[in-house]
């Protein structure tokens, strides 16, 4: 999800920055534009971070990408069924509710958004899912 760095490499990059520009001009860059800094918005991840990792751990993602694979979906489907599932955990809303939770409120890797009539085609994804698993047992 997130890049691996090199610490140590990073610090041994500003100590040469550092020791280029001079400590005092070095300083002064790094603070020259935080006034111009605004955040615009920010939502929490930890839980739906936490939620996805388990998901995938447990091969969610995985199982339900391969039922998908015969299917023309244009929506993220594995992503809006997620989607339902953190919100049931972490705020328990309708799938209305779901629709601005993950609008406005969280950060769900790989969408940002999620109009609520595809909440409601994942769904009748997972009951013809259903379906023909039980007609063909």
């Amino acid at each position: 999800m997130y890049p691996e760095f090199d610490r140590d490499a990073l610090e041994r990059l500003l100590n040469s920055v550092a020791k280029f520009l001079g400590p005092e001009e070095f300083v002064r860059h790094c603070n020259r534009d935080k006034q111009n800094v605004e955040c615009l918005s920010s939502r929490p991840m930890g839980g739906t971070y936490l939620l996805d990792m388990l998901w995938r751990r447990l091969n969610i993602k995985q199982e339900i990408e391969a039922l998908l694979l015969a299917r023309n979906y244009k929506i993220p489907v594995e992503r809006a069924i997620f989607a339902m599932v953190a919100n049931r955990v972490l705020a328990h809303g309708s799938k209305l509710a779901a629709e601005d939770w993950v609008k406005q409120d969280v950060h769900i890797d790989g969408l940002s958004e999620i109009p609520v009539q595809n909440l409601y085609r994942s769904m009748d994804f997972l009951l013809e899912a259903q379906w023909r698993s039980r007609k063909s047992s």
